[in-house]
């Protein structure tokens, strides 16, 4: 996985991204936390308080934008589009992918996160 290069705006992205996957099926596990923090450490935040705060922040903002359905798959798209580059989608699919499937499962609305960023994505 190759996320070293990202800007802020696109890692920010990726890290709502992940959050918006791990609330989709409104079933947290300690393998998709555990699989999100290996993403954060890639991040390299200078302390946990700062890795909290970055985690923090990304969950307020999936909770504001993500309410409904329909308001979750509009910030998915959104998200997905701050990444042009084949490397940076490829990348960011397989991350959301790996991550969703640490619980040994990927649900029905998981799988629907992963089809809207891979139709943006056009992979």
């Amino acid at each position: 996985m190759n996320i070293s290069n990202l800007s802020e705006p696109q890692r920010q992205a990726l890290l709502d991204l992940l959050v918006l996957g791990m609330y989709s099926d409104s079933k947290l596990t300690l393998a998709e936390d555990a699989s999100v923090q290996s993403v954060l450490d890639t991040f390299k935040l200078e302390s946990d308080y700062e890795r909290d705060k970055y985690l923090d922040a990304s969950v307020a903002r999936v909770r504001e934008q993500a309410q409904t359905a329909d308001a979750a798959r509009a910030y998915a798209v959104t998200l997905a589009k701050r990444f042009a580059s084949a490397e940076h989608k490829r990348a960011v699919y397989d991350t959301l992918e790996r991550v969703l499937a640490s619980d040994d499962g990927v649900s029905a609305r998981e799988r629907g996160l992963l089809s809207v960023v891979k139709e943006v994505f056009r992979i």
